[in-house]
């Protein structure tokens, strides 16, 4: 049973290449800043000699330790290697991506301690989670056990359970996810810029990202949020426009000097680039600048804002497409959006805010008051003040889910797996709407098994028509009776996993598709397989178990860590100074021979020598002693633990 939620509790932004984090006090919505001063922390982890280094340590050596810097974890949450997504991705990472060859999951490689290690995105994203985590009980002085975090609308199934696993694996006991779109729906509704009449009102949010874009259309109703449609594309975003800015000057780099930049230098160039966009967002000019070896110097190249925007033409009008895409899937019109919500910070791009200007009407409004970077980790911090019951009370979204994918892979039969993915509407908190969704997925199993094995007995047939007369009579409560009894017929156990179900996608927007589907398959005896994205349920289940068995509470593991950290810096202290003792022995020996040596003959000098070199040579072996017991002590400690 889940615990009940508490303040304080957070709210978390995410991100593919950046993560922030904020917290509900004193009446209004603090963007923490982490460590370093900075409000968005980079999701970067790298592993060194020694080290795990999170958040700006990691992404300020990448450089240096490219194959053993981790970002885009975010990108493999919940996926399958065999993916086109996840493909298309490992072409542009420089460190290492391998498939499981039993779950066909993606497992990071890097070096850490001197070996090859393996890692799956959740256990990136747990580490990255758990910074988020750090800053926040660091600013306000206090253990946080309660997170909201947001991830896209267009995440399946698998997507956000593994980021709830993250969430879990990151040292929080209760984790909720919320759609993007509804955190800034929420961040911008606390701000009174979207209007609190009773009318109903029709918003596009454009989430223009570091590496993706999400447009989505929704439909406010009080507190009532509702999906219309969700469109985007992985591959295109900040990053995209950087690259394009780098290739025309990479031409003019080999025009000028007859050769190419050199790939050292590459990642330099695209973070010239993208400084250049951000000053051509309030300037009409700037330049690329990157240093040459060859030269000796840096070589520059201007560029104007209509430059900019001309070399960018295609992907600005990509951009607009999938706007249109979207509202068309919401059967909408243009004239139909009452507010425009622009997230991201390459929605700061003027030519990005002119377009979207001129294709929506003057009476929509636009919506950028709030740092359009930080309104997702506002929004979810806002709604995780409503959990706790801080401020208001939460919100109830309407949500559209995919059941196809999930049901593809967590739903196999004898030979193949099933035919045909079924595509849902699921609106909650009305069960009698889930019930259409029940409704396709009987016939799903009735009909289309791929070993053509038809399942209809007397009881689904029951079941199948009562479904038809509650959709003409949703509200109806006798019908609803006669609904609840058929199910009883038809799976005896069918209450506790209903309940389990609507219980799942009221509080965290995902459908358990194993317990959804449980009771079907029994009857139509398909074995089931456990979805293997991410950490699997299980598995979390038995480190707790585990943990439990050896009475650790988290704080007590939390303060042996600190123990096993405090060791080991005393360690690397005390060899430092035994280090620095043993250069001071031999400058000391070697002055004494020195000075010795020139009032002895040749035989009486190398005696000396010799001497000082067996006291050198001992106090070497003491000191490589005194470390050994010290590092034999500490590994007692590791197996005591």
């Amino acid at each position: 049973m889940e615990e009940k939620w508490g303040w304080p509790a957070i709210g978390i932004d995410l991100g593919a290449r950046f993560s922030s984090v904020a917290v509900w006090q004193h009446g209004q919505v603090e963007i923490l800043m982490n460590d370093q001063g900075n409000r968005k922390t980079p999701s970067y982890v790298a592993f060194t000699g020694n080290q795990c280094l999170v958040g700006d340590a990691a992404k300020n050596q990448s450089d240096r330790n490219p194959a053993n810097t981790i970002f885009d974890a975010k990108k493999l949450l919940g996926r399958r290697f065999s993916d086109i997504t996840v493909q298309s991705n490992i072409k542009s990472w420089p460190f290492k991506v391998i498939a499981d060859p039993e779950s066909d999951k993606p497992k990071i490689i890097a070096s850490y301690k001197g070996k090859e290690k393996q890692f799956t995105a959740v256990e990136i994203s747990s580490m990255v989670l758990m910074k988020m985590k750090e800053t926040a009980e660091a600013y306000l002085g206090t253990k946080v056990k309660y997170a909201v975090i947001t991830v896209p609308a267009y995440f399946n199934d698998s997507q956000r359970q593994a980021t709830k696993d993250a969430g879990i694996l990151a040292g929080f006991n209760n984790v909720r996810i919320i759609n993007d779109p509804t955190a800034v729906a929420i961040a911008y509704g606390f701000h009174k810029k979207l209007d609190s009449s009773p009318l109903i009102k029709n918003v596009l949010v454009f989430d223009l990202g570091g590496r993706t874009l999400n447009v989505s259309v929704l439909t406010i109703n009080k507190d009532v949020v509702e999906f219309k449609a969700v469109s985007g594309h992985s591959q295109l975003g900040g990053d995209g426009i950087h690259s394009n800015m780098a290739e025309i000057f990479i031409e003019r780099f080999k025009w000028s000097h007859g050769y190419y930049v050199s790939e050292k230098h590459l990642e330099g160039l695209v973070a010239s680039c993208e400084k250049a966009k951000r000053t051509l967002s309030t300037c009409c000019e700037t330049a690329i600048y990157l240093y040459s070896d060859f030269l000796g110097s840096y070589f520059s190249s201007p560029i104007t804002r209509a430059r900019f925007e001309m070399i960018n033409e295609v992907l600005f009008k990509e951009l607009m497409l999938l706007v249109e895409k979207c509202l068309r899937d919401a059967n909408m019109e243009r004239y139909d959006i009452d507010y425009v919500v622009l997230v991201g910070g390459s929605t700061k791009i003027p030519k990005v805010r002119h377009m979207l200007q001129n294709f929506f009407c003057h009476t929509t409004k636009h919506c950028y008051d709030i740092n359009t970077e930080e309104e997702l980790a506002y929004g979810a911090a806002i709604h995780a003040a409503m959990l706790s019951r801080v401020y208001g009370s939460p919100i109830f979204p309407r949500i559209e889910l995919h059941h196809g994918a999930a049901v593809e892979e967590s739903f196999l039969v004898p030979g193949k797996r099933l035919r045909k993915a079924v595509q849902s509407r699921v609106q909650e908190p009305s069960p009698s709407l889930i019930l259409q969704d029940v409704d396709s997925l009987l016939k799903e199993l009735s009909f289309n098994l791929s070993n053509d094995v038809k399942y209809v007995s007397s009881s689904a047939t029951q079941f199948l028509n009562l479904l038809k007369k509650i959709r003409r009579k949703p509200d109806d409560p006798k019908l609803t009776r006669q609904v609840s009894q058929s199910l009883k017929n038809f799976y005896p156990s069918i209450d506790k996993h209903w309940l389990t179900i609507i219980k799942s996608i009221e509080e965290n927007l995902l459908v358990s598709q194993h317990q959804y589907l449980e009771w079907a398959s029994k009857e139509a005896a398909i074995p089931l397989k456990q979805e293997e994205a991410g950490t699997t349920h299980n598995q979390l289940v038995s480190i707790k178990n585990k943990m439990v068995q050896k009475s650790l509470s988290q704080d007590q593991l939390r303060s042996k860590i600190t123990v096993i950290d405090e060791e080991l810096a005393k360690l690397l202290d005390r060899k430092s100074q035994l280090e620095v003792d043993l250069n001071f022995v031999e400058e000391d020996l070697c002055k004494l021979t020195r000075s010795v040596g020139a009032q002895l003959d040749l035989a009486r000098k190398q005696s000396v020598q010799l001497a000082c070199l067996r006291e050198a040579s001992n106090f070497k072996a003491k000191a490589k002693i005194s470390m050994d017991a010290s590092l034999d002590s500490l590994a007692k400690y590791f197996r005591n633990l």
